[in-house]
């Protein structure tokens, strides 16, 4: 028992001893460490120098030792960008009406004959609107007119009329001394086909048409010997109507 005893009495001496050797003198702070000041070199420490005992905290320092710290990495938040919105019209926008554009048929006053009246009346269209339009400086005998009954070669006037311009394109000339329409609002013109025929002139010429002498036109000279060769030749009306 005794032999134990003194065992376990020898095991704790070399226990101290090894700390002793290990360590060298100098009490420990709170911090389990202390300022080096007696045979530091040998320990391979520096005068003055701070350290611990034992695994103490690294907490701070009082001496030429002292402790490092990480940087500290700040997190910045992405910025989301917002959605932008276009607000909605309040009210439905008002169309435009598309200006009409004149053709070079307009600026040439060619228009298209949609319809006959009669030996001196057709319909045309002009600029998308039709317009009635009597021949000057003529007369056929009268076949719509509601005052009067079918006069005499009447129709094959008007058919005459419908073979020279019907559905055709025609060139449109107004006369200054003769107002752009009459009393009935119809437009005074007179009419050339696209091949430079005056169709007034030959509506007289053929015996289809009178020289029109009540409203006198720079071309009633011309008309008036026109309408004499035709009924000296007997043609046309000339032929039926004596």
């Amino acid at each position: 028992m005794k032999k134990l005893y003194f065992a376990i009495l020898f095991i704790l001496f070399l226990t101290i001893s090894t700390e002793t050797v290990q360590a060298h003198p100098g009490r420990t702070d709170a911090n389990g460490g202390h300022t080096c000041r007696t045979n530091c070199p040998s320990w391979g420490l520096g005068y003055g120098e701070y350290h611990y005992h034992n695994g103490g905290s690294s907490g701070g320092s009082s001496g030429g030792s002292t402790a490092n710290t990480a940087p500290v990495q700040t997190y910045t938040a992405p910025v989301v960008q917002q959605p932008t919105f276009t607000p909605l019209p309040t009210s439905k926008p008002t169309a435009t009406p598309t200006p009409y554009i004149e053709t070079d048929m307009d600026k040439k006053k060619i228009f298209k004959v949609t319809n006959v009246v009669d030996g001196d009346t057709v319909k045309v269209s002009i600029r998308g609107k039709i317009e009635t339009v009597r021949l000057l400086a003529i007369d056929t005998p009268e076949t719509v007119d509601p005052r009067k009954s079918v006069q005499c070669f009447g129709k094959e006037a008007t058919n005459k009329m419908k073979s020279a311009v019907m559905d055709r394109f025609v060139k449109l000339v107004d006369d200054r001394s003769q107002g752009n329409r009459d009393k009935y609002g119809r437009l005074l013109r007179y009419v050339y086909l696209e091949n430079g025929t005056f169709v007034n002139r030959e509506m007289v010429a053929q015996g289809y048409a009178f020289s029109y002498k009540q409203y006198p036109t720079k071309f009633l000279e011309e008309f008036n010997k026109l309408e004499k060769q035709a009924r000296e030749k007997n043609l046309g009306l000339w032929n039926k109507c004596q």
